[in-house]
């Protein structure tokens, strides 16, 4: 991390990769993938549900991506948190 610009610089692949502060905000980063992703079977599930096509997969893919997205919301919100922190 350069205290000068305020943003982080890759000197070397390893120190990136042994970077606590780089760990968290990439952990960060691929649960906010995990939320968007439950969200988007979320919305198709709804819609699934709405128009009464396949409603067995509907209320199935809808429970688990409520369960995942409950998750990835909970650790997004703790990892970014965290992330401010550092």
């Amino acid at each position: 991390f350069n205290f000068e610009t305020m943003r982080m610089e890759m000197l070397s692949f390893a120190d990136l990769v042994l970077n606590p502060v780089a760990q968290v905000k990439f952990v960060h980063t691929v649960a906010a993938g995990y939320c968007t992703g439950a969200f988007f079977v979320l919305g198709i599930s709804s819609y699934y549900l709405l128009k009464g096509r396949d409603i067995g997969f509907a209320k199935r893919s809808f429970a688990v991506a409520a369960t995942f997205g409950i998750a990835a919301v909970l650790s997004v919100i703790v990892l970014g948190d965290e992330s401010g922190y550092e």
